[in-house]
């Protein structure tokens, strides 16, 4: 399992951003993660992060020690990171963001 960790919900927190002038209420603000590769362990199943590009090769190789139980990779990734793809409400998956923009998506 590979959990991309931005500290926040992230695509909602994207979704405020286009639509409701970042207002971030529980988002950014008022919100925390847990600390998932702590909540694997608590499970018995191996947890692994990494916070730079170069812990990947090793974190990795620590996921495949055993192909054949479960692990966890937790990639902590900054919280302005955009989410994509994005599809707005009602919409088909077809038109999905970055082709569609936020406003032709809404159909403003």
């Amino acid at each position: 399992m590979v959990v991309m960790n931005n500290h926040c919900h992230g695509m909602v927190r994207q979704f405020q951003q286009s639509y409701f002038e970042s207002r971030f209420q529980s988002t950014l603000w008022g919100y925390s993660a847990p600390d998932f590769a702590k909540v694997a362990a608590a499970y018995g199943i191996p947890g692994f992060t990494i916070a730079a590009e170069s812990e990947i090769p090793g974190a990795l190789a620590s996921l495949w020690q055993d192909p054949s139980g479960p692990a966890l990779l937790q990639v902590m990734i900054d919280e302005s990171m955009p989410i994509f793809p994005k599809i707005a409400f009602g919409r088909p998956m077809t038109e999905m963001e970055p082709q569609a923009k936020p406003v032709d998506m809404e159909g403003m």
